[in-house]
């Protein structure tokens, strides 16, 4: 198990952890992410506490590209009354998600689902990557590196589990790989709705910045977001009008 670090001031009645099989120790992402957590300041940490500024209970944080859920089982885990929706493709990271989030406790916090988001219902192409580099091909691709998965938009994903709908103000996260603007392009209508206060963004693919970015950033412009880098690798937008 590896335990999940809280910002400080915080605390949690069951000490959140990821529960990490052994077997995924040799992937490269997931080594990045024990040791950051274990012996550093924590994955992401900047991140994660730049988010956690904002969110307040009666929020909801859909957790898009969760990987093993740290995100979504750090911010439950921090602030009680916190919706969360973690959504993650891959069956060997959904199956960590769900383990860890009944180890932390948070099951009745924190909803998880199988899915890939994208512009379109239908099945998509993922591809295998490292642990933390799954993504959506985005051609037709076929052979051993590549997947079947269901992918839908967040519109319609929203309508049909009615996520987020009693929550006072929704939160995004999202890191697929270089996907984001797909993200995006499927989740008109949420981000019209006003309720969507805040985006948090991956902005590189790897360790080299991803070319949609400033498109990215037009197209939240125009739903009335203001958009900041706030570390090398990651965009903050909040919806300012």
């Amino acid at each position: 198990m590896l335990p999940v670090r809280l910002s400080p001031g915080y605390a949690a009645s069951t000490p959140p952890v990821i529960a990490i099989p052994l077997d995924q120790l040799s992937d490269p992402g997931v080594a990045r992410l024990v040791n950051d957590e274990y012996l550093g300041d924590g994955f992401e940490a900047f991140e994660r506490d730049h988010l956690l500024r904002y969110l307040r209970s009666g929020d909801c944080l859909i957790d898009i590209g969760a990987h093993f859920g740290l995100y979504s089982i750090f911010a439950s885990a921090s602030i009680k009354g916190l919706q969360c929706v973690a959504l993650e493709p891959h069956p060997v990271n959904f199956k960590i998600l769900e383990t860890s989030i009944r180890y932390s406790h948070l099951h009745g916090s924190i909803k998880g689902l199988q899915c890939a988001l994208g512009e379109y219902d239908g099945v998509g192409k993922l591809r295998i990557n490292s642990s933390m580099g799954h993504h959506l091909a985005k051609d037709d691709v076929a052979g051993s590196d590549v997947m079947d998965t269901p992918v839908h938009t967040l519109d319609n994903l929203i309508e049909r589990f009615d996520l987020g709908r009693s929550a006072a103000r929704i939160w995004l996260k999202i890191d697929t790989e270089g996907r984001e603007k797909l993200v995006l392009s499927g989740a008109r209508n949420l981000l019209r709705s006003g309720h969507v206060q805040g985006i948090l963004w991956e902005s590189s693919v790897g360790p080299l910045e991803n070319p949609e970015n400033k498109e990215i950033q037009l197209f939240l412009k125009g739903f009335g977001y203001s958009t900041q880098k706030i570390t090398p690798y990651s965009m903050f937008s909040i919806l300012v009008e």
